[in-house]
C-alpha cells in the first residue's frame, strides 16, 4: 500500500477526517502548521488524537490492520500484535499528518514528512519538529543486548515502511539518531568542570552506541542508505546537539 492509497483509505473509512480534508482544500478551514514552533504542541496533540481514534477503530473492527502489506507483516516475528499495532499507529499518524497539514504526497521535506527517521536512546520528549516515525527507548548508558536486538528488527522494518510509502532510497537516506541525555542545567553552575566532564562522558556513550548500531548494518552504512549519527539531548530546552561520531582516522580524511 503506497502512501497515496493509505491516505485515500483513511478518508474513505473516516467521514470526520474526510470532512476536515474537504474544508481544508476548499479554504473553509486552515490546515495545521507542523513547522511553526509556536503551534507545534497544539498540532501534535491534534494529530495524536486523530491517530489514536482511527487506530482504535481499525483495532476493534473485523478488518483490523489487514491493509498493512504482507511483505511488511513478514518482518514482524510471530505476527506480534503489539508491534503490528505500533506499526499501524505510525502509518496512520504519517498519513493523518499529511491530510491535516495539507501536504501533497511525495513532498519529503524532512520537517513535514519524516518517515525515515529512527531514534534510539534515552529521550523522553520528541526531537522538536523532527518527530520520528519509530522510537527505540532505552535506559541511559551503553546499549544493552536487547536494545541491539530490537534495533535489528525495527530499523529494517521502517525502511520497508518507507519503501511502501513511496520514499526513494536513492534520494533520501534512512537516518538513525542515537541519543544520550545531557543537560548542563542539572549541574551547579559554580562547578562548570563537573558539567564538562559529564558532557564528555555522555558524548562518549552516544558515540559508542552509534558505532554499535552501525556495526549491525555495515552494508547499508557503506552504501550510504543508512546514516547513523550520535546526539546529546538537552531535555530542559528540548534541543538535540549532533555529535561528530566518525572514527578519528576518517575525520582526518574529511
Amino acid at each position: 500500500m503506497t502512501k497515496e492509497t493509505l491516505d485515500k483509505k483513511l478518508l474513505q473509512d473516516n467521514t470526520d477526517l474526510a470532512e476536515i480534508s474537504r474544508a481544508i482544500r476548499t479554504g473553509k478551514r486552515r490546515s495545521i502548521d507542523v513547522i511553526d514552533p509556536n503551534s507545534h504542541a497544539k498540532s501534535m496533540i491534534e494529530i495524536a488524537e486523530m491517530t489514536q481514534e482511527i487506530t482504535q477503530m481499525y483495532e476493534e473492527s473485523e478488518e483490523g490492520f489487514t491493509w498493512i502489506p504482507e511483505k511488511i507483516r513478514a518482518n514482524i516475528k510471530d505476527n506480534d500484535p503489539d508491534l503490528l499495532r505500533a506499526l499501524a499507529f505510525d502509518m496512520i499518524r504519517n498519513s493523518g499528518r499529511r491530510i491535516l497539514a495539507d501536504i501533497e504526497p511525495g513532498n519529503h521535506n524532512r520537517l513535514k514528512h519524516p518517515e525515515r527517521l529512527t531514534r534510539v536512546g534515552s529521550i523522553g520528549g520528541a526531537l522538536n519538529e523532527q518527530t520520528p516515525a519509530f522510537v527505540i527507548s532505552t535506559p541511559g548508558g551503553l546499549l544493552r543486548e536487547q536494545d541491539l536486538e530490537y534495533a535489528k528488527l525495527i530499523i529494517p522494518l521502517q525502511a520497508k515502511v518507507a519503501e511502501e510509502m513511496g520514499v526513494n532510497e536513492e534520494v533520501e537516506a534512512h537516518v538513525v539518531v542515537v541519543t544520550e541525555e545531557f543537560d548542563a542545567g542539572d549541574y551547579n553552575p559554580e562547578n562548570p568542570l563537573i558539567a564538562k566532564k559529564a558532557r564528555i562522558t555522555a558524548s562518549a556513550i552516544a558515540k559508542s552506541n552509534a558505532a554499535d548500531i552501525r556495526d549491525l548494518f555495515p552494508g547499508e552504512v557503506a552504501n550510504g542508505k543508512l546514516v547513523v549519527v550520535a546526539a546529546l539531548h538537552d531535555h530542559s530546552r528540548r534541543m538535540t546537539d549532533i555529535l561528530t561520531s566518525l572514527p578519528a582516522d576518517q575525520l582526518k580524511e574529511q
